[in-house]
């Protein structure tokens, strides 16, 4: 097989003269092309399509040699040829030929570069995860190396098209096969590295994933997640510092909704209870944010900020004081006063519609999820004290928004959470915090 497919591609030097002409001449010869292309379907139809699959590798062999001989330049004329009778060979039910696919593969890519990613982009990320999840050890190893290129030519590319690319790994990554887990997660990694490109903007394609990725079996799978989800927090942390922020403020608006969501997890299964602590670390980030990008509170302030003098009202505790506080938040200065809470109510008055008041029922309904007992990844109150903190800044947020606060989001938050979750009961530390809220 190996000799006919080198028969075959004797015809291209015989065609410029007897001896191999160089890269310019190939490219610039039509002739030389019409044989190339009957080599290719003869190595295509004559050997990688057969019973055999000692044809079938060495149809594979032959093609990849042609790949070389042509060299970078004149190959990406054929890579449409090329590729495609590889690709197929990923899925051959012989692992010697899938290995063999591997090889030769990793051989047309190193010549023909961005070329096979060009025109055949979902077609070889598909076939690497069906590498990564093979059975036979030797596949998964090629799989690798072959991954390792297929990254470097990635990130040589200028015109790669990451939005093309992004939408590949949200598929991929509800998959349950670990190995192709840890490729996505490989590339996730790898992108958010890349400078031009800005992983931020394509979170809400992928984020809920990452949340179901720290339920993982696999402690490494788990803890690669786990790394991955600190690093974009960090990066949309630092982002908020930009001038203007709005990176920051996009990203949290199209996640605030998934990582509340997320919160509500464990309510489901027992076992969901690791996401639901993760999406909380999320949400209690988003709250401090929010409320800096706003300008309603310093985001580690959690001391009650001086407020005008108000009307005494009837009631006792925490919730009459914030009962009392609440028209002065308006802006109705009926002492005059001209505190800090005052001052960040009359900007949020003036302001058409911050971005706190969109976000906050969403918020809220994640962190009122959170209070509820019983969780088995609880034992030191973590749960606890992150959603007491969350709730905490979020009725700071309430009393300074003033006649902004969006009462009937936030009632439809308080009856949808008072409701009983699939599993369980309402504990009584939900029901207690959503009477303090109305």
């Amino acid at each position: 097989a190996a000799g006919a497919g080198a028969g075959a591609v004797g015809a291209v030097p015989v065609a410029v003269g007897g001896s191999l002409a160089s890269s310019a001449t190939i490219v610039s010869d039509q002739g030389v092309h019409d044989h190339i292309r009957r080599a290719i379907r003869c190595l295509t139809e004559d050997f990688c399509t057969q019973a055999n699959p000692f044809r079938r590798k060495g149809g594979l062999l032959g093609l990849s040699s042609l790949a070389i001989a042509l060299e970078h330049k004149p190959v990406q004329i054929h890579v449409s040829l090329l590729v495609p009778p590889v690709l197929t060979c990923f899925s051959d039910e012989d692992p010697t030929v899938r290995y063999s696919a591997c090889e030769a593969f990793y051989n047309i890519a190193k010549v023909a570069r961005h070329g096979v990613l060009d025109q055949h982009l979902g077609a070889v990320f598909d076939g690497l995860c069906r590498l990564y999840a093979d059975v036979e050890p030797s596949v998964k190893d090629g799989a690798q190396f072959l991954d390792r290129l297929v990254r470097d030519i990635a990130t040589e590319t200028k015109d790669f098209k990451f939005s093309d690319f992004i939408p590949m790994l949200t598929t991929r990554i509800r998959v349950l096969n670990p190995s192709v887990l840890q490729l996505v997660l490989g590339w996730i990694s790898l992108l958010d590295s890349v400078p031009q490109v800005d992983m931020i903007v394509y979170l809400p394609q992928y984020l809920e994933g990452l949340f179901n990725i720290v339920r993982n079996d696999n402690r490494d799978i788990r803890r690669n997640a786990e790394l991955l989800l600190d690093e974009l927090l960090k990066e949309i942390t630092s982002a908020a510092n930009e001038r203007p922020p709005d990176r920051a403020q996009r990203a949290i608006a199209d996640a605030a909704e998934m990582v509340a969501r997320c919160c509500r997890a464990g309510e489901w299964r027992s076992e969901d209870e690791i996401v639901r602590l993760q999406a909380l670390h999320w949400l209690l980030e988003f709250v401090k944010l929010q409320v800096q990008l706003d300008g309603i509170a310093g985001p580690d302030d959690l001391d009650p900020a001086p407020s005008p003098p108000c009307p005494p009202r009837l009631g006792h505790g925490r919730a009459a004081s914030y009962d009392a506080a609440m028209p002065c938040a308006g802006g109705t200065d009926t002492g005059g006063g001209s505190g800090e809470s005052s001052a960040s109510g009359r900007v949020a008055a003036e302001g058409t519609r911050t971005g706190l008041q969109h976000l906050l029922p969403i918020l809220l309904s994640g962190a009122l999820h959170c209070m509820d007992d019983g969780s088995l990844y609880d034992d030191e109150g973590e749960f606890r004290k992150k959603a007491e903190e969350a709730d905490l800044r979020l009725q700071r947020a309430a009393l300074t928004l003033g006649s902004q606060l969006p009462v009937e989001a936030v009632v439809d938050t308080l009856l949808g959470v008072m409701q009983e979750g699939p599993c369980k009961e309402r504990s009584k530390a939900v029901l207690l915090k959503c009477f303090e809220w109305a």
